[in-house]
């Protein structure tokens, strides 16, 4: 719903209108709470396919929240199924294949391990989702100046980008989902713990020759992993176009980005060992350099962090998103079970336990991610051979198998 200019106090604010807080806002309003939604950019730009290029896996987990709000139905045909994730070390032999239907968790749940979804499609969806719900109100793009806790309520000022004017609102609970560079964590004083990678990831679609299958490879190469990602195609398409997400030492990945499209598809054919064929650039290149960034604390007060505002990892695993969304099904079921009572959706009690919660499960998705890229980043000829021996005994090993895949699921 479009911004009401009399209305300044709401049961819940969600600073940040990126993927994770539009469905926070979704999630809030479908527990009959009214809803403020602020962000410094116009929904309507944040949908351009110029503003965000990338693609996003979604798990189960991510799923089951979606249809849970009623919004997956609206997304499924944007969604690509990953029935199949392979991954290999540099082209050896050696191959460890995951496949949906060899386990039984994931068959019986009627889905795929996973799901790629195009960001400006899942934008344009939520958005239509969001501004369709009568309980939330989009306020005009604003920065966040301060933020006073007092008496049970927040109080946010924001200044309008379009005017400068100043724009009051209070709320019981605020949740900061304003990514890595999140104004509400510095508000709240919180430090974060940064680790520079030196890496970029190149993000930009491809079409193919061979189709994909609804494969996902996943290529240890020397330079770092490069992820082809299965995406749903219109017409010829279908089938024939993956996502790319290459990471490369930044200073390589500036040379790739600056190259010449022909040149750069000859590498990266020759990178992907020409599995999928031929290639052809279906979009303009992105590139985003990557890093490590956690926090301690989760709350404070009667204010929260979600998704990137309290972790950032590194996209080899494919799971930021997924939790964010896990923070987001968190913080909803503990509201839900506050609503229940009768008791404060802004409690700090409640809060702790939020952070209690969440902090130790993403913290070791944090760590595996750091570690997977740590033991695939060491060229040493040693090392090369015991990762694919481990990779050899994992791969005839259904039971360890079967275990990452409903780890990676959500599940």
């Amino acid at each position: 719903m479009a911004a009401n200019q009399t209305k300044t106090s709401y049961d819940l604010a969600v600073v940040g209108a990126g993927l994770s807080g539009l469905t926070m806002a979704l999630a809030a309003a479908a527990r009959g709470l009214s809803v403020a939604l602020v962000d410094r950019v116009k929904l309507e730009k944040m949908a351009l396919p110029t503003f965000d290029g990338r693609t996003t896996a979604l798990n189960i987990s991510s799923v089951a929240l979606y249809r849970q709000l009623g919004v997956w139905s609206h997304l499924a045909a944007y969604a690509a199924p990953i029935e199949q994730i392979r991954i290999t070390d540099n082209h050896a032999p050696q191959v460890i294949d995951f496949i949906s239907r060899e386990v039984p968790a994931v068959r019986d749940a009627g889905l795929a391990m996973g799901y790629i979804i195009e960001n400006r499609h899942f934008r344009q969806v939520l958005q239509q989702q969001v501004l369709a719900e009568k309980r939330i109100t989009v306020l005009p793009p604003a920065g966040l100046e301060a933020l006073v806790q007092h008496d049970g309520q927040v109080m946010l000022t924001l200044t309008r980008l379009a005017d400068g004017a100043a724009q009051p609102v209070s709320a019981r609970l605020v949740v900061g989902a304003d990514g890595r560079g999140s104004r509400t964590r510095a508000l709240l004083g919180i430090a974060t713990h940064d680790v520079d990678y030196r890496q970029s990831a190149l993000t930009f679609p491809v079409r193919h020759a061979q189709p994909h299958g609804n494969v996902a490879a996943e290529i240890f190469t020397p330079h770092g992993p490069l992820a082809t990602l299965p995406m749903v195609g219109q017409g010829k398409d279908n089938g024939h176009i993956s996502s790319i997400v290459w990471t490369r030492p930044t200073k390589a990945a500036n040379v790739l980005m600056a190259m010449d499209e022909a040149l750069m598809l000859a590498v990266l054919e020759e990178s992907c060992a020409g599995w999928l064929g031929g290639l052809e650039l279906a979009a303009n290149r992105s590139c985003y350099p990557l890093s490590l960034q956690v926090v301690d604390e989760y709350a404070r007060g009667q204010v929260c962090l979600i998704a990137d505002a309290a972790h950032g990892i590194h996209p080899i695993a494919g799971q930021g998103l997924n939790l964010g969304l896990q923070d987001v099904a968190g913080l909803d079921a503990l509201i839900a079970e506050q609503l229940a009572v009768g008791l404060d959706i802004g409690s700090a009690e409640m809060l702790k336990r939020y952070q209690t919660q969440r902090r130790s499960q993403n913290r070791a998705m944090i760590a595996a991610t750091h570690g997977l890229n740590a033991l695939y980043g060491v060229r040493h000829p040693v090392v090369s051979a015991a990762r694919r021996t481990g990779m050899a005994a994992v791969q005839g090993l259904t039971l360890l198998k079967h275990g990452f895949i409903k780890r990676a699921a959500g599940l």
